[in-house]
């Protein structure tokens, strides 16, 4: 196969994912309003909000490990190791709603950094430029950060847990929808081409 035919290969794998991207990050910043709008809920919902967003993080983690091809065998070994990490931290989220705060923030902290790690590894390893390879970092950091966060006031009330999620969701959800528009509009002169 041919270096010019290789570089085709790769920068047209990512599109497959541009519409679930979208789909994640309209979900994520969508349960991130849904948090702040009831802050007095109970822990079931948060959790099991939470739970949700870290499946479906964790599972296209997982859908991208397995089917793109043209990226090194480590990477997608370490994307779908940090995907199955997250997926199973959105199963205890399901498993036991009612556990303490203080193991929701640690399994939401740990979810968000798996997903910041594989971000910024992304970034780097990737064959992107430019916008495309900002983006992907600065949602890394922002989940990282967002675990921090989560990291360093775990015994907060529910109500400033409800509020610092859910600002974070939405962050990470439109972090999420800005990588995968940038994604189709890097590839679409591409395609053209």
């Amino acid at each position: 196969m041919s270096t010019e035919a290789s570089e085709n290969q790769v920068s047209s794998s990512p599109p497959r994912f541009g519409g679930l991207a979208i789909v994640l990050g309209v979900l994520t910043a969508v349960l991130g309003i849904l948090v702040m709008v009831w802050p007095g809920q109970t822990l079931l919902i948060i959790a099991l909000l939470f739970g949700l967003q870290l499946l479906f993080v964790g599972a296209f983690r997982i859908m991208v490990a397995v089917t793109t091809k043209a990226a090194p065998n480590w990477w997608r070994v370490l994307i779908g190791v940090l995907g199955g990490l997250t997926v199973i931290a959105g199963i205890i989220c399901f498993v036991r709603p009612g556990a303490s705060l203080l193991v929701i923030a640690i399994l939401i902290a740990a979810g968000w950094l798996a997903d910041g790690v594989t971000s910024i590894v992304s970034g780097v390893v990737d064959n992107w430029t430019g916008l495309h390879r900002v983006a992907q970092i600065g949602f890394g950091v922002i989940s990282i950060l967002a675990a921090i966060v989560v990291l360093i006031w775990p015994g907060s009330s529910l109500l400033l847990m409800t509020s610092v999620g859910g600002a974070l969701l939405i962050l990470l959800g439109v972090a999420i929808i800005v990588v995968a528009l940038v994604v189709r509009s890097t590839n679409r002169p591409a395609r053209a081409a």
